[in-house]
């Protein structure tokens, strides 16, 4: 007896959809304009925890010292990014208010 059997897999919209749409819509451009603002920080902070540990002090200490002011600093260092500019925004486009703006378009029986 034939019985339907659908696809393995789902198809189409779905959760993944929705993740891939949050990924192209906010992180990617996120990533793209504070990526190597965050990266430097990070590496920053390592070599600020690297120094400590080679001054004698103990890695989990120097971590908990170094990482939180280090999380500071980025976020304030992004938050001065974004602030930078004029703040003058996009210009708006002219609209046509009537039908009379537009141009006519050519009568092909003329």
């Amino acid at each position: 007896m034939p019985v339907y059997v659908g696809r393995k897999f789902q198809r189409g919209h779905g959760l993944g959809n929705i993740l891939g749409g949050l990924l192209r819509r906010f992180i990617l451009p996120f990533v793209k304009s504070h990526g190597k603002q965050v990266l430097a920080n990070v590496f920053k902070t390592g070599m600020e925890v690297a120094d400590d540990v080679i001054e004698g002090k103990k890695f989990k200490e120097s971590a908990k010292k170094r990482i939180p002011s280090g999380i500071k600093r980025t976020f304030q260092d992004m938050i001065r990014q974004s602030q930078t500019g004029s703040g003058g925004g996009r210009k708006k486009k002219k609209r046509c208010n009537s039908y009379d703006d537009r141009t006519p378009s050519p009568d092909i029986f003329s």
